[in-house]
């Protein structure tokens, strides 16, 4: 995880402190963090760096697809 951007570090940490959950789980409640906690324009920023591709750990993808605009928010 070379170079990532603020977001991305950012979600990367919070994956951290869910690591006990089921990855799902964990997904839904870093989801629903940054829904509540995070200005929109940080939010497509995560979505679109997964999008294009960086390499990050699964639970960010699923976070990135929850918060897609074609699926909704938990």
């Amino acid at each position: 995880m070379d170079e990532l951007g603020p977001e991305l570090r950012m979600v990367s940490d919070i994956v951290v402190q869910f690591a006990h959950r089921p990855a799902d789980d964990a997904a839904a409640a870093i989801a629903a963090h940054l829904t509540r906690f995070w200005h929109p324009r940080m939010r497509h920023r995560l979505v679109a760096a997964v999008d294009a591709g960086a390499d990050v750990d699964p639970v960010v993808v699923r976070v990135a697809r929850m918060l897609s605009p074609a699926v909704p928010a938990p």
